[in-house]
């Protein structure tokens, strides 16, 4: 696909807490991978941590996070990586019932979600969800899986495989909404195979001679999916590599891109979401000293 035209963005503002999350001292969250906007507030997952990072869109003071597991994260980088749940995309429920983040499934470890219900207005009651009968079945057809955006819209729940491996499999995925939703509320709390439905590939192209594949997904006021994708220079799901930019673009539920566009500013754009008509990301620098950012985008 030809990429000609540009998307203006607007940096809104850094993603600092009001604490350190853990003894490195790091008072921010770094690897923003997934944005849900709600009340005036901006819910953000990161990919290496094990919280809920909650940050005001209307103003720059520090943000709060809320924990979503037991346990602590090793401060080693290579460490860290093989044990983290690997949260990379944050959707809302439909009818206001919370959110949901979800693990990429790019390793046996990264297979459990947490569904995120809110009580006056806080995000506080948590239940696990195991992904890995949905996800081996996924393997089956995408064996470097790495599932990076969800989104509802109508009767299905649509994720997206990120073509980031050496295959470079890009694709849509379709699942039934109410069988998904239905095991979501029952105990065990597991997403079963049946609920898949169809799967589409999608042929991104390149930018600046680096392949693009998915970062995340989400559905414009007039029921449109938008997505994110990233050029990283790296053929690997698991380990990151330099990024050249990023695009944003709509999507047919076949799977079939209508539009493409090149975010101005070089940055790695991991979660979208909209409010109304307006437009906004968030972004990791794949550096743990580096505040990841949010972003208005001007499609």
């Amino acid at each position: 696909m030809n990429l000609q035209k540009r998307v203006t963005s607007i940096r809104i503002r850094k993603l600092d807490l009001n604490h350190a999350l853990d003894s490195r001292g790091y008072a921010h969250l770094a690897a923003a991978s997934g944005l849900v906007i709600r009340d005036g507030k901006i819910y953000v997952i990161a990919d290496d941590e094990l919280s809920l990072g909650i940050f005001s869109l209307n103003h720059e003071e520090p943000g709060e996070v809320i924990r979503l597991a037991q346990g602590e994260l090793p401060l080693d980088p290579k460490l860290r990586k093989q044990v983290k749940p690997d949260w990379e995309s944050l959707v809302a429920l439909p009818d206001a019932r919370g959110l949901l983040a979800i693990p990429s499934g790019s390793t046996e470890r990264r297979n459990h979600g947490v569904w995120i219900g809110f009580e006056n207005a806080r995000p506080l009651l948590l239940h696990t969800l195991d992904w890995s009968p949905l996800y081996t079945k996924l393997r089956s057809d995408y064996s470097e899986l790495n599932i990076e955006g969800a989104a509802f819209l109508g009767d299905a729940i649509f994720l997206l495989q990120r073509g980031n491996g050496e295959l470079g499999q890009n694709a849509l995925i379709k699942l039934d909404a109410h069988g998904f939703l239905d095991a979501c509320c029952r105990e065990p709390r597991v997403i079963p195979a049946a609920v898949w439905r169809a799967a589409y590939p999608v042929s991104l192209g390149a930018l600046e001679g680096v392949p693009l594949s998915f970062t995340d997904l989400s559905v414009d006021q007039k029921g449109r999916l938008v997505f994110l994708a990233a050029a990283e220079g790296s053929q690997s799901t698991y380990l990151d590599g330099e990024c050249s930019g990023s695009v944003v673009g709509r999507l047919s539920c076949l799977g079939v891109v209508t539009d493409l566009e090149i975010i101005d500013a070089r940055i790695k754009a991991e979660g979208i979401a909209y409010l109304g008509d307006r437009v906004f990301c968030v972004t990791d620098a794949d550096d743990p000293t580096s505040p990841a950012e949010l972003y208005e985008l001007f499609i």
